[in-house]
C-alpha cells in the first residue's frame, strides 16, 4: 500500500496544523486592485494643483493615523472660516477634505449617511406610509438627503450653516460627488444656505416640528469655528422642541473607538437635555449619537 505524499508548503515547510493563525501578505509588485488598475479621470476645465503624495487625517488624542495616497487636486475654495479641497484617488475615487481634515470618499460615504439616516427613521413611531419632515443641519454634500428621500412621503429641508462656506460645499458635491449630491436638486428638497443654529433657533419659536433632525457638520474645534454654535446648549434645546415627544436627532459624534474619554465627557450633556441618548458605531471607527425624549431601543 503506498501512503500518499504529504503536501509540503513553500520551500519544503509543511502546512500549518488545522486552527493555526496564518498571516497573509499582499506582493504590490506583481498584484493590483480592480480599482487600481486605471487612473481616476479628472475633471474637465478644473484647476489642476501639482499631485500631493498622501492624505494624513490624524487623531491627536491616540496618534492614530489614516494615510490615502492623492493624485491631483481638483477642487479648491476657501472663505474666512474654511479651505475646502477635493482630491482625485485611485482606490477611493474623490475625496473632500475641510481645513486638510478628510470629510468622505466616494467609495464609503454611502455605509455613513444610511446609518445616520435609516436607523431613526425605521424606529419612527409614525403609522407605516405616513409622512415625515426630515430636517438636515450642515450635510452639505447632499448624502443625509439622498438617504432619507429613499423613503416615501418624506420632505428634506437641508440647511447649510455659512453661506459662503456651503455654497462652495454645494459646488463640490454636485461636480465631484453626483452619486452622493443626487437630494439635492430633487423637488422634496428645499436647500437654505445659511446659520443652521439661528435657522434651527426661528423654527423652534415657530413651533415647527420634525420626525428627524440630523446634524452633519464638521467636527467642532478651534480651527473650524463654523460649527461651533451646534455644538451649544442653546442648539440642542431648539433642537428638542423641533424633535418634540416622537422625533430623533442624530449627530456625527466622536469615535467610541478611539475617543472614549471623549465622548463619557460630552454624552451627559446631550443625556440632560433629551433624556435618552445612544452612541452607535457605524462604519470603521466612525459613531452617531441617537437623541430622543422617549425610549429608543
Amino acid at each position: 500500500m503506498m501512503r500518499r505524499a504529504r503536501r509540503r508548503g513553500p520551500k519544503g515547510k509543511a502546512p500549518p496544523k488545522p486552527g493555526t493563525p496564518r498571516l497573509m501578505f499582499f506582493d504590490a509588485t506583481r498584484w493590483s486592485w480592480p480599482w487600481r488598475r486605471s487612473a481616476p479621470a479628472r475633471a474637465a476645465g478644473c484647476e489642476k494643483a501639482p499631485d500631493q503624495p498622501c492624505c494624513v487625517s490624524c487623531d491627536q488624542n491616540v496618534g492614530a493615523h489614516l494615510v490615502l495616497d492623492l493624485g491631483a487636486r481638483v477642487f479648491a475654495a476657501r472663505s474666512a472660516f474654511q479651505a475646502i479641497e477635493v482630491y482625485a484617488t485611485r482606490a477611493f475615487g474623490h475625496v473632500l477634505l475641510i481645513d486638510g481634515d478628510l470629510q468622505l470618499t466616494a467609495r464609503d460615504e454611502a455605509y455613513y449617511h444610511e446609518m445616520m439616516v435609516h436607523v431613526p427613521l425605521a424606529r419612527s413611531p409614525r403609522p407605516a406610509g405616513a409622512s415625515a419632515r426630515v430636517l438636515v443641519v450642515g450635510g452639505g454634500d447632499g448624502g443625509c438627503a439622498r438617504e432619507a428621500l429613499r423613503w416615501p412621503n418624506v420632505t428634506v429641508t437641508l440647511v447649510d450653516i455659512c453661506v459662503d462656506i456651503d455654497a462652495a460645499v454645494l459646488d463640490a458635491a454636485r461636480r465631484f460627488f453626483p452619486r452622493t449630491a443626487a437630494g439635492l436638486d430633487d423637488p422634496r428638497t428645499t436647500v437654505v444656505v445659511g446659520d443652521g443654529a439661528a435657522f434651527a433657533a426661528a423654527a423652534a419659536a415657530r413651533g415647527e416640528r420634525y420626525d428627524l433632525v440630523v446634524c452633519d457638520s464638521t467636527d467642532c474645534s478651534s480651527r473650524e469655528r463654523a460649527s461651533g454654535t451646534l455644538y451649544t446648549d442653546a442648539f440642542l434645546r431648539n433642537v428638542k422642541a423641533l424633535v418634540g415627544e416622537t422625533g430623533s436627532f442624530v449627530r456625527n459624534y466622536t469615535s467610541l473607538l478611539w475617543n472614549l474619554d471623549e465622548a463619557a465627557a460630552t454624552l451627559p450633556r446631550y443625556a440632560a437635555v433629551f433624556g435618552n441618548v445612544a452612541p452607535c458605531v457605524q462604519i470603521k471607527s466612525s459613531t452617531r449619537l441617537q437623541c430622543a425624549r422617549m425610549r429608543m431601543f
